[in-house]
């Protein structure tokens, strides 16, 4: 189990606590896909007789990057305790052996063109625009 799959500004402490106290066997039906970016996934964790369904997104190193749980809560105990379970772990283990899917080319940086300079307002003579207006004056 790997406590940084859970990174304490999705989760916190209180949250990973009471995950680690749910039931291992609760976690079912954990699905991983490869992607170019990392994975994506799905659980299911049974509390008290409901069921709750996730849907996660891991970066390349497994750690949680965005998700939801059929609870509605955000950070909540379901999806910490689906992605502490040693039924991800595997999943993972298995993933990081397949190879991983080509999203195409990756298109070159845009060049600036000869005539345009730091900012457009500047090189065409006038007064460069602010990035941002003041919302009150």
């Amino acid at each position: 189990m790997r406590l940084e799959r859970v990174p304490p500004a999705f989760f916190a402490l209180s949250t990973v606590s009471a995950a680690l106290a749910l039931n291992v066997r609760a976690v079912t039906g954990v699905e991983l896909t490869r992607t170019p970016h990392g994975y994506t996934g799905r659980s299911e964790v049974k509390e008290r007789g409901q069921v709750y369904r996730q849907q996660f997104l891991l970066n390349a190193d497994g750690i949680y990057t965005g998700g939801e749980c059929g609870c509605g809560k955000k950070g909540c105990v379901h999806l910490a305790r689906a992605l502490l379970s040693p039924p991800l772990e595997r999943a993972l283990e298995a993933s990081g052996r397949e190879e991983v899917p080509h999203s195409g080319p990756v298109p070159a940086p845009a060049r600036p063109t000869p005539d345009a300079g730091p900012d457009d307002g500047a090189a065409s003579g006038g007064e460069a625009l602010p990035l941002a207006t003041p919302l009150r004056q």
